[in-house]
């Protein structure tokens, strides 16, 4: 993976607000939080920036391990409105054997919560339908959703394999 430099996001930011007036940035990026330090010192750069009412988004999801407090902090003092959080499934099976994503499901309310003290909504993504999940594991997903997060909205999606991976082969 190659990461565009901290001086590079910053100089394109600051392109973009003082040609266009851009207040509102969307990170494209699915895995923008996995190196802590660095997403850290990011968003702490992109604060010092001046721009009026700026505000970031992270439409692809965010995911629950790689947020504590610190990485909430900086992703709500940089403007965060709504957090979008990539659950996936909210069975445990699915999670660790079908998918092999290890999301930490005990984790995400807490995260949740952590969104909600610092007046960010939440929003999060469930994937069903892969090859091996069942109908009780669906509802299982369901009720974790309904029941054990304290999210906004909740997004439920079919499984949508990308061409060229394993998911693709095999469906």
């Amino acid at each position: 993976m190659r990461y565009f430099g901290v001086d590079w996001v910053k100089k394109a930011v600051t392109q973009l607000y003082e040609k266009y007036d851009v207040t509102e940035f969307i990170i494209q990026d699915d895995l923008f939080t996995v190196h802590k330090e660095r997403t850290i010192e990011m968003l702490t750069e992109l604060q010092k920036l001046p721009i009026p009412d700026m505000s970031i988004s992270c439409k692809n999801a965010l995911a629950v391990n790689t947020l504590d407090d610190q990485v909430v902090e900086a992703l709500t003092a940089t403007g965060l409105k709504t957090a979008y959080i990539a659950i996936e499934s909210g069975a445990e099976h699915v999670n660790r054997e079908i998918m092999k994503k290890r999301v930490k499901l005990d984790r995400a309310p807490v995260i949740i919560e952590m969104f909600r003290e610092r007046g960010v909504s939440t929003c999060c993504f469930f994937i069903m339908g892969f090859p091996g999940e069942t109908k009780e594991m669906m509802e299982e997903s369901i009720s974790y959703a309904t029941h054990t997060l304290n999210s906004d909205w909740c997004y439920f999606n079919a499984v949508k394999p990308l061409v060229g991976t394993p998911l693709y082969d095999e469906m």
